[in-house]
């Protein structure tokens, strides 16, 4: 179940705006949106390390993309946001910072 602070409403209410900014969206999309939403980073972080490793190798070979925007947010109560990548990178900010978070929340 997602932890939503809110009603059943609320995760309709965020599939509907998912769907109308990722038009192209499939069914796989919407379960990792609503897997994410209910277990945070918890699903990509085996071992801190390992993440690192994945995280820093991503930062390296993503190429080019659409423009996003910084955050996402991906669980009705707005308690879990998505980064993206390419304009975190951009921007500057700390990658030990964002690693930090993500492990945060994968214990929390």
């Amino acid at each position: 179940m997602i932890p939503s602070g809110g009603s059943d409403r609320s995760v309709q209410s965020l599939i509907l705006e998912h769907l109308r900014r990722y038009p192209l969206m499939e069914p796989a999309d919407l379960y990792k949106l609503l897997f994410q939403a209910a277990m945070g980073s918890s699903h990509d972080m085996p071992d801190p390390g390992i993440a690192r490793e994945r995280l820093l190798r991503e930062m390296q070979e993503m190429g080019e993309g659409p423009e996003e925007a910084l955050l996402d947010g991906i669980s009705p109560s707005g308690d879990i946001a998505r980064v993206h990548l390419r304009p975190w990178r951009g921007s500057g900010f700390d990658t030990e910072a964002l690693l930090e978070a993500f492990a945060r929340t994968a214990r929390e």
